[in-house]
């Protein structure tokens, strides 16, 4: 058996292009153009383009990585590293949602994640998974536990060895997902 996985790790969306060669016109046919409108991108007699005809940024790459992953077999999974969402930014990431109250909800779940996990499952066109990851935060941080003497207290000792303790945690969890999606 033979299990293939693209994983991409990256610090931000595509440039889009303003000069596609091959756009879908008004009937949905393929056409050459230097205007602006979805992409196409043609592999052989195959083309691929975002479903939702909805252009913006990441829309050629998600279509390149869809194009992948269909005439390869394969699975991508993407990583964002990230040091800060703006909360508009947020919805481009939740995929459906029923309504405005629902949106929120998913923004603020994800907003959450980003805080506490130090990162969140998403959504992005191309990928089979999608994570966003906490950027601020990913630090190595060697707690020195040379501190902890003989006559501390209890409470000392486990305060210093809490602090050496949750980044790793936090970073084991993430750690944990990942090898899930590629083992």
């Amino acid at each position: 058996i033979e299990k293939m996985t693209l994983i991409t790790l990256t610090d931000g969306g595509a440039n889009y292009s303003l000069s596609n060669p091959f756009q879908k016109d008004s009937t949905g046919n393929l056409v050459e153009s230097n205007k602006c409108g979805t992409p196409v991108i043609k592999v052989g007699k195959k083309s691929y383009s975002d479903e939702n005809d909805s252009y913006r940024r990441s829309s050629v790459t998600g279509i390149l990585l869809k194009a992948i992953r269909e005439q390869h077999k394969v699975s991508t999974i993407g990583f964002y590293v990230t040091k800060k969402l703006k909360s508009w930014e947020y919805a481009d990431y939740i995929g459906d949602y029923k309504n405005y109250s629902d949106k929120e909800k998913q923004i603020k779940q994800m907003k959450s994640a980003m805080t506490k996990e130090r990162y969140a499952q998403a959504k992005s066109l191309g990928y089979s998974k999608y994570f966003l990851l906490n950027g601020k935060s990913m630090q190595v941080d060697n707690t020195d536990l040379s501190a902890i003497k003989g006559d501390m207290k209890a409470t000392s000792i486990k305060k210093i060895f809490s602090k050496s303790m949750k980044n790793r945690i936090v970073s084991r969890t993430l750690l944990n997902k990942f090898v899930e999606e590629v083992a």
